[in-house]
């Protein structure tokens, strides 16, 4: 007798005013804990650029730079998914700090067609900062974690490839190649007749992530020294056994 009335309560519940199958869902249906959480920061690091024959599709790249601000983004949101420790957030902040000391790496969605791993690939890449130009030092295609596909958001999709990328973080000098007087970091894809490249405002990253206190270098230093106070006070709080 039910499924025989349903259709009926239907159309009542979307004739009668105010109510609406929203909200009736969200009142009789358990929806969960909402768990707030804001990765716009992270959009600014991201870029894409489709190239076209006339009206045909060549190519297409979706590129995140995996900056200090992304990556602090990353943790925050797995900390809080996994419900894990502070001890644990400190553990995996030195993680990351310590591959950006060494790396500069792009996560890079492409076509299942589009081959970026040397030599079958008829694109070669390579990343420009300001006026100088360094080579990958690793192209591997890689299985993309849940929390950035959801930083990537609708470009990523199961028809698409996923390749990480990587240079050298610093010159033969042992300097970071990214430097205070930066201005521009672009990464380029080329083959024998066309090129197409991503930019980022290196300047403009740095600005908004003063004002907007978003992550760099020295934001996850001090969020690991914060980590070290809270550690040194529980030790001073601890009572000394009796002798």
């Amino acid at each position: 007798m039910f499924y025989i009335f349903m259709p009926f309560l239907i159309v009542c519940m979307l004739l009668l005013p105010g109510c609406t199958v929203v909200n009736w869902g969200k009142k009789n249906m358990y929806q969960g804990i909402d768990l707030p959480y804001d990765s716009h920061g992270v959009l600014s690091y991201i870029r894409s650029i489709k190239l076209y024959d006339q009206f045909s599709s060549l190519a297409s790249f979706d590129v995140m730079w995996l900056a200090d601000a992304v990556r602090l983004s990353y943790v925050d949101l797995y900390i809080k998914t996994a419900g894990k420790r502070d001890e644990q957030k400190a553990h995996l902040l030195r993680l990351q700090q310590d591959e950006l000391k060494h790396f500069i790496s792009f996560y890079v969605l492409v076509p299942q067609e589009l081959l970026l791993t040397q030599p079958q690939s008829l694109w070669h890449i390579f990343l420009k900062i300001d006026e100088l130009t360094f080579d990958p030092i690793d192209i591997k295609p890689v299985e993309l974690n849940v929390i950035y596909k959801s930083f990537f958001g609708k470009l990523y999709n199961r028809f698409k490839n996923v390749y990480q990328i990587k240079f050298e973080a610093r010159d033969i000098y042992d300097n970071p190649i990214i430097s205070e007087n930066s201005k521009k970091l672009e990464l380029h894809f080329r083959n024998i007749h066309k090129e197409v490249l991503v930019a980022w405002d290196v300047v403009a990253l740095a600005d908004h992530a003063l004002i907007g206190q978003a992550s760099t270098t020295a934001a996850i230093e001090t969020v690991l020294k914060e980590q070290s106070k809270s550690e040194g006070k529980r030790f001073r709080k601890r009572k000394k056994p009796k002798l």
